[in-house]
């Protein structure tokens, strides 16, 4: 995974050997009041840093307008690999989850996401599981579809790469309810 952090000036790719462990550092990036978004995707995006270089406005946008959390759709991935709703044509909505390395947060969000211990100053990939897997509970994804993305035809095994299963009718139905029922207890 590729981990990058965008304010309004641009977008700042960590190195890939970044480490946690220089936490002053990174966290002076984060607490950087120009930053609007950041998080982690994946590397088998085709041209990844041009590629969501081109989308930084369009990014800058999507959580100007109030999205917490903005996923990003997928074209030519195969039909062995589906992603779900997040596989082209798409439409811009809500989803209640997105997969591992298709999605940025915003910079309250992502914040939030990310441990305060020190068990992740050496595995990078721990730290992207764990901040993965807290996003559920902080609420939906908002799928853009134009921002959109193709792979590397070399990319991974498959779908379990991104730890993405398409809700069942009745998770979307427990979805609504629970995000109804945080919109009206947040009132």
């Amino acid at each position: 995974m590729r981990w990058l952090l965008g304010s309004e000036t641009g977008v700042l790719f960590m190195p890939h050997d970044w480490s946690w462990s220089q936490r002053e550092y990174w966290q002076g990036q984060l607490c950087d009041p120009t930053l609007v978004y950041g998080g982690f995707v994946c590397e088998g995006i085709e041209d990844l840093e041009e590629t969501l270089t081109g989308f930084h406005s369009r990014l800058c946008l999507d959580f100007r307008t109030g999205w917490s959390a903005v996923a990003l759709t997928v074209r030519g991935v195969g039909a062995e690999q589906k992603l779900g709703p997040f596989s082209a044509p798409t439409t811009a909505r809500a989803y209640p989850e997105a997969p591992l390395g298709l999605y940025l947060l915003s910079r309250d969000r992502l914040l939030s996401s990310l441990p305060t211990g020190p068990q992740f100053d050496r595995d990078p990939m721990g730290l992207c599981n764990r901040v993965h897997r807290s996003q559920k509970e902080l609420g939906c994804f908002f799928c853009d579809p134009a921002l959109e993305v193709q792979f590397r035809s070399h990319l991974g095994s498959g779908v379990e790469d991104f730890q993405f299963r398409v809700p069942t009718q009745i998770g979307r139905l427990k979805s609504l309810f629970r995000q109804c029922f945080r919109a009206e207890v947040s009132r």
